[in-house]
């Protein structure tokens, strides 16, 4: 019944739905939330489709992320999905944090934590307050702990 168009009669043989309330994936016509895992209803074409966003496993649309893949975090932003915790933006890559929620430091360095936000900079290494977003620097000769 919420076929507009159909190539038989079954509810698998819809070509397109009846209401822009639906959306048309593998010739059934589905509300938005039951579009596919890794794709969202587009409102432009009232079709499924893939979700363009990295690690994301349900999309809002093809900007936001509504939920990320195992091991993945959205960011605050809503917009990507990273492999670390405490993210305002990351990288659409989805390894690296851009910018982290208040109070944790982009860690700034050639470890594996390269870029991950973390509460306390580690040893020889200090906040830099001067610079949004705020950063663990590496500091000079080690003149700090």
């Amino acid at each position: 019944p919420t076929c507009g168009e159909c190539s038989g009669a079954g509810e698998n043989q819809c070509l397109d739905c009846e209401t822009t309330s639906r959306f048309l994936e593998d010739k059934y016509c589905k509300l938005w939330d039951d579009c596919s895992q890794g794709t969202y209803g587009n409102r432009t074409s009232w079709k499924c489709i893939q979700c363009p966003l990295n690690s994301c496993d349900r999309c809002l649309d093809h900007t936001h992320c509504k939920t990320c893949i195992t091991d993945h975090h959205i960011d605050t932003a809503g917009e990507n999905c990273c492999e670390t915790n405490n993210c305002k933006t990351c990288n659409p890559n989805g390894k690296d944090c851009d910018e982290c929620i208040l109070n944790f430091y982009l860690r700034n360095d050639n470890s594996q934590f390269h870029n991950h936000c973390v509460g306390d900079c580690p040893n020889k290494f200090y906040r830099n307050t001067t610079h949004d977003p705020d950063k663990c620097i590496k500091c000079p000769l080690n003149s700090c702990e």
